[in-house]
């Protein structure tokens, strides 16, 4: 039986569980679907076609092998034929991360890869490439009361002279260190998939889908030289880490106008170094870090 969700301000229905969405418990028209049916290996018409990756004007057909093959279609279908021995859970997960991510692609949203959180009256993202600390930094801000708005990647919304961020992803992914370092016997998480090694934690969020307004935009990055500190970027800088954090960047020109991340120069950015992984095994601490990046002053 499907379930409905709540995407943004878009009401979802689907095939699959959906644990990161919130749910709805009343039935409405739906403006997204995802179908459990048999998807085509080929995508006609593709104008580009990468490893897992066809996409045409309006469709994207993302195949992961052993796992499933997603046709996404105008914003608003997903069809998924799961592989016949997949792991349901791997699925759900990339149904999540990448197929719900090309959707909205598809439907003008701004997506970045990072984590982002609030405190009720401000949004704070962290971006960045993989092992640099942003769900790290995330959970320990939730750690001290801050709210999850989304992990591995977050939607923007662009309102004249502002950037807001919706709520998205009600968990986020951890290694096993960071529960050590946290106590995990007062956590409750549970593994992503059996093989993968990251555990999904709920540190707690809101059931609103009402966005904030972005005043922190961190990027971090790993760096070897010297110790972390916090960098203030200028708008072109800012706007060239933009680009490069774009969720599914390879495909922003067929997917989003690529006009719009020029509105994001009134975005303040920072850049963190961390010169090391922000773990706590490797002697970076995301307390120390977490402090930094909180008394930080941000000008344009």
């Amino acid at each position: 039986m499907n379930q409905f969700y709540k995407l943004l301000d878009l009401k979802l229905t689907s095939a699959f569980p959906l644990l990161d969405l919130v749910r709805l418990e009343y039935r409405d028209v739906p403006q997204i679907e995802i179908c459990n049916v048999e998807v085509s290996p080929i995508l006609r018409g593709a104008q580009r076609v990468t490893p897992g990756f066809q996409v045409s004007k309006g469709n994207c057909l993302v195949d992961v092998a052993n796992t499933a093959r997603y046709f996404i279609r105008n914003g608003d279908q997903i069809n998924v034929e799961p592989a016949p021995e997949a792991n349901m859970a791997a699925v759900s997960l990339h149904l999540t991360d990448t197929a719900l991510g090309v959707l909205l692609l598809q439907r003008g949203v701004l997506l970045l890869k990072g984590a982002a959180v609030t405190n009720g009256r401000e949004a704070m993202v962290f971006a960045g490439g993989a092992a640099t600390g942003k769900s790290t930094l995330a959970f320990h801000f939730c750690r001290q009361g801050w709210e999850l708005l989304g992990d591995r990647f977050c939607a923007l919304e662009i309102r004249g002279n502002n950037v807001f961020v919706y709520p998205i992803q009600r968990r986020l992914m951890l290694w096993q260190d960071i529960l050590d370092v946290y106590g995990e016997g007062h956590i409750r998480y549970e593994p992503v998939t059996p093989f993968m090694g990251k555990f999904f934690v709920e540190p707690g969020c809101s059931n609103q889908v009402e966005a904030f307004p972005l005043t922190k935009l961190i990027f971090l990055e790993n760096d070897n030289r010297g110790r972390p500190e916090c960098v203030g970027l200028k708008p072109m800088e800012a706007l060239k880490w933009i680009v490069n954090t774009t969720y599914a960047s390879q495909f922003i020109e067929e997917m989003v106008d690529i006009e719009l991340f020029f509105n994001l120069r009134y975005v303040v950015a920072l850049n963190v170094p961390t010169w090391l992984l922000v773990r706590p095994n490797k002697g970076c601490h995301p307390r120390a870090l977490a402090k930094l990046i909180g008394q930080a002053s941000l000008t344009n």
